[in-house]
């Protein structure tokens, strides 16, 4: 059985509404999202906080977070917007020997020590990992280089702990003195 009820055109639109749902600020004015979506945009556009890249401007601390936690759920392309440039591939060829096999449980930032001049940083971190085939929990350690350039931070590169006798993370190779 087909709706007696009409159709409503454009421009009864409101008094269709009143009629069968009662009044919606939103109903009676059918353009008001394409307002408020413009609106949205223009402020995100004007906010200088906003860049093009997600990593201008954030503090050390932060960088150091989100740089770890993409390497420890495998964000890869997230990971290499804090990787320096000219850094970009030793940091591939690490990573991917580095993750086969590999399954990262969790890290910890450990330490951040910036340098006295504030442009550069040593943050040390410990990940808890376990290899395929292997039911053995690890806990590896690395220290990663950080950098100021041009206003924000980049890794330089990432080094076993200094201690023979402390597990690297299982992005670097161990130091020298490790059996």
């Amino acid at each position: 059985m087909a709706d007696s009820t009409p159709s409503p055109t454009p421009s009864s639109w409101a008094t269709f509404a009143k009629k069968r749902k009662g009044t919606s600020p939103l109903r009676e004015r059918p353009n008001s999202h394409a307002t408020l979506l413009v609106l949205l945009a223009l402020s995100s556009l004007l906010n200088p906080s906003c860049s093009a890249d997600p990593t201008a401007r954030l503090e050390l601390p932060q960088c150091v977070q989100d740089f770890t936690e993409a390497l420890r759920w495998r964000h890869m392309p997230v990971a290499m917007n804090f990787v320096a440039p000219d850094g970009r591939d030793l940091f591939i060829k690490g990573a991917q020997s580095g993750m086969k096999g590999l399954e990262i449980l969790d890290f910890e930032v450990l330490a951040i020590s910036p340098n006295e001049d504030g442009k550069s940083a040593l943050a040390t971190v410990q990940f808890s990992f376990m290899r395929d085939g292997d039911l053995t929990l690890h806990h590896g350690v690395e220290i990663q280089h950080w950098s100021l350039r041009d206003g924000r931070w980049v890794i330089l590169r990432q080094v076993a702990h200094e201690d023979p006798e402390v597990q690297p993370s299982p992005f670097v190779a161990p130091s020298k003195g490790k059996r």
